[in-house]
């Protein structure tokens, strides 16, 4: 991380204006907070598939468990 910010901050000096070191800890700042959400999102869609997945075959289960249930009783 710190590598990052010295690379931002030896870049701006070669642009025709330095900008401030205010706007790169703010540039810094934002970049994580990004990445930080699309973590999050990615994390947020995993846990929802993965109980998208287990409440399916946990129906599929209990449906068998019904149709098992059935042909007993019928017989």
């Amino acid at each position: 991380m710190a590598d990052l910010f010295c690379t931002l901050y030896i870049a701006s000096f070669h642009l025709r204006r330095p900008y401030p070191l205010l706007v790169l800890v703010l540039v810094l700042v934002l970049v994580l907070v990004l990445v930080l959400v699309l973590v999050l999102v990615l994390v947020l869609v995993l846990v929802l598939v993965l109980v998208l997945v287990c409440c399916h075959l946990g129906n599929y289960h209990g449906k068998q468990d019904a149709v098992i249930y059935q042909m007993e009783v019928q017989m």
